[in-house]
């Protein structure tokens, strides 16, 4: 099953709720504490808003896995790797933290998949731009432009909640987001 909660992709949540359970979770990492972080994190999970398989939901799904692994559990992590890959995500897993997730006999099939996944979806990564241009700007007038790139892990729908196009029109500046051709997962 898809770990990923049910999508409205119009709906506007309150996305802090995600802000504050990455920075705790980190926090309770920090202090070398990843059974509370885990904890934590399985007491939020059915808190969080219901967004489209959004950055902010894959972020808490790959901590997830990173906490079993810490906690010496590789077959909870590689569960919720399969799991993503259910959802169309395929991931990394060559970080040392899992190495133990690597050493599972099941592990081969599953990465066999993911890496088909991957493959795939770097076959058909385009860059998308995305511009928005100020209320009466017209033909050849010209005006600043905000060229906004996001990080990683990111997107541009994510970027462009983040920086809200209309709040960049609004001063006479045309808004460019880019979505680079780069993949952290088969799912962006």
């Amino acid at each position: 099953m898809c770990p990923l909660k049910a999508s409205v992709w119009n709906q506007t949540p309150d996305l802090t709720v995600y802000a504050r359970c990455l920075h705790e979770m980190d926090r309770l990492l920090s202090a070398e504490e990843p059974q509370a972080a885990l904890d934590l994190l399985e007491a939020t999970w059915p808190g969080l808003p219901d967004v489209a398989p959004d950055v902010r939901l894959i972020e808490i799904l790959l901590f997830k896995a990173y906490l079993h692994a810490q906690l010496g559990r590789p077959r909870e992590a590689l569960d919720v790797f399969q799991s993503l890959l259910r959802c169309g995500l395929a991931s990394s897993l060559a970080s040392t933290a899992y190495a133990a997730v690597r050493d599972l006999p099941e592990y081969a099939e599953f990465a066999r998949a993911n890496d088909r996944a991957l493959d795939r979806a770097q076959r058909d990564a385009r860059v998308e731009l995305d511009v928005h241009v100020p209320d009466g700007l017209f033909g050849g007038a010209k005006a600043p432009a905000f060229l906004i790139l996001h990080g990683e892990p990111g997107n541009l729908v994510r970027t462009r909640d983040e920086w809200p196009p209309r709040a960049i029109t609004a001063r006479g500046v045309i808004a460019a987001y880019v979505q680079s051709s780069q993949l952290r997962s088969a799912g962006r």
